[in-house]
């Protein structure tokens, strides 16, 4: 795999859609790996109609029993009627006519979105503008049934585009790809490997840390923690945002550019820490010019 090569020769993506991509910032293989997931879905469990209640997010299979393709002012309504044996869920989209094709009556599909009380007089539950998969398509496993990412939209593509594109191409990341952490490095920090990690990313939801990043004083530092960040980094070594982050058990990587404040953290306990700005301070020479006197960091 060469992740410098051009994303219009990933499959499902095109000349077309790559010009589009690359006005997103978006033009190798590798930009494209990592247009990352903002957040995950649980859509392994199928709910019954008859269990359903205003809020619940889920995933529900049937039958539809009904459908119809109406107007009501400027907008083109497509309604249907899911049966699955328990009881009958309404659905509605909205201006996508073309779906009178995808979703026609006796249809067997999974729909998946949040349920509330239908808002058009009916005293019937109902979801609007659900996600949607047709039981017999061969994408039904990528879109529900399991815990799936879920993609913000990258110019043409839509979040499902991407996770159909990005669950194939991750499935072709090989083991041996390049991996800027040394095994000893990653060993010691207890990460998976590179190639691993593009590929739990697009298949499943891997055990996340939310973290926060330039992190300048303790007020940011207090703010992150009430938002849930897990651990900060820190564009230098300030001793008043590690002194927060330690004091609340809070990990925190600050950021190092000289044999002085590399000391200075570990004077605070702190061994694993940003080499910044790596590329102005020497990169790879300074790197290894400490790692000699420095081995413990």
């Amino acid at each position: 795999m060469d992740f410098a090569s051009p994303v219009q020769f990933v499959k499902g993506v095109g000349p077309q859609r790559a010009e589009a991509l690359a006005r997103e910032g978006v033009s190798t293989l590798e930009d494209l790996l990592f247009h990352l997931p903002m957040r995950y879905e649980d859509r392994t469990a199928l709910a019954r109609i008859a269990d359903l209640r205003p809020g619940m997010k889920v995933s529900v299979a049937g039958t539809i029993a009904v459908a119809g393709l109406r107007r009501a002012r400027r907008l083109t309504l497509y309604e249907v009627r899911l049966e699955d044996g328990t009881g009958r869920l309404k659905a509605l989209w909205f201006n996508q006519p073309f779906l009178k094709d995808t979703l026609p009556r006796g249809a067997q599909v999974v729909l998946y979105g949040t349920v509330e009380p239908d808002a058009y007089g009916s005293r019937q539950l109902m979801m609007a503008s659900p996600q949607y998969e047709k039981v017999e398509s061969e994408d039904a496993a990528v879109h529900t049934g399991r815990i799936v990412p879920v993609y913000e939209k990258l110019g043409p593509l839509t979040g499902k585009a991407l996770r159909r594109i990005l669950l194939r191409l991750a499935e072709t990341v090989p083991d041996d790809l390049p991996d800027p952490l040394p095994a000893d490095v990653r060993e010691r920090l207890q990460v998976i490997p590179r190639a691993e990690a593009l590929r739990r990313i697009a298949t499943e939801c891997p055990d996340v840390l939310v973290g926060a990043g330039t992190v300048l004083d303790p007020d940011q530092a207090a703010w992150a923690r009430s938002a849930g960040a897990s651990f900060m980094v820190s564009p230098g070594m300030n001793p008043r945002v590690v002194d927060y982050c330690t004091s609340h058990g809070i990990p925190v990587i600050p950021g190092v550019c000289t044999p002085t404040e590399i000391e200075a953290a570990r004077e605070r306990g702190l061994h694993v820490l940003k080499f910044f700005p790596a590329e102005a301070m020497g990169g790879q020479a300074f790197l290894k010019a400490v790692s000699a006197p420095y081995r413990d960091v």
